[in-house]
């Protein structure tokens, strides 16, 4: 993936807009010691770690070759994320077709129904000639109110489909904006000069 490419991407992530009601980023990742605070086991200040490079001196070649690579691992998860959150985006818009079909279905049964064009099963039976006109009648009667049963359980069926694809497509941002964010602190360690 070209370097172009990677950073049409970045920019791209980061036009899309933060979900309602989504919390900012911290300042300080989850978990973190306050500022001016000593974990257990630390070094005091101004000692340095064993193997770590003294204050003011540059990373190593093979610490910009490692930075490079995972930099171009980390912006072709990205463009996979990108292509997958707009698969997701599709299903949404269809699932919210299928869900608008649905309801009208449903609601011309209900209207139906309220409107008193429903089939009582007693008034079915009462003018049936024979017990084969009663049975037949009341399998009918027993067809239409399945029939309608399955729009009911095909609506929703629909709409649980579609929240969990919107769980799947809310998770896959917040993915995005991670990676987004490891692209530009990676891309910060890059341009250092060494």
């Amino acid at each position: 993936m070209s370097p172009s490419r990677i950073l049409s991407l970045v920019l791209a992530v980061a036009l899309i807009p933060s979900p309602a009601g989504a919390q900012p980023a911290r300042s300080q990742p989850v978990g973190a010691q306050p500022v001016g605070a000593q974990p257990v086991g630390a070094q005091p200040v101004g000692a340095q770690p064993v193997g770590a490079q003294p204050a003011g001196s540059q990373p190593s070649a093979d610490d910009h070759q490692q930075n490079l690579a995972r930099y171009q691992q980390i912006a072709e998860d990205l463009g996979v994320t990108i292509a997958q959150t707009h698969v997701m985006r599709r299903q949404i818009d269809d699932l919210r077709s299928q869900i608008a079909e649905r309801r009208a279905l449903v609601g011309r049964v209900a209207a139906a129904t309220y409107r008193g064009y429903r089939v009582d099963p007693l008034y079915v039976l009462a003018d049936a000639g024979s017990t084969d006109e009663a049975l037949r009648r009341l399998m009918l009667v027993s067809a239409f109110a399945e029939r309608r049963q399955q729009e009911i359980d095909a609506l929703s069926l629909t709409r649980a489909r579609y929240d969990a694809t919107q769980r799947t497509l809310e998770a896959l941002i917040a993915q995005q904006r991670s990676q987004q964010q490891a692209l530009v602190a990676l891309r910060l360690k890059i341009q250092q000069p060494r």
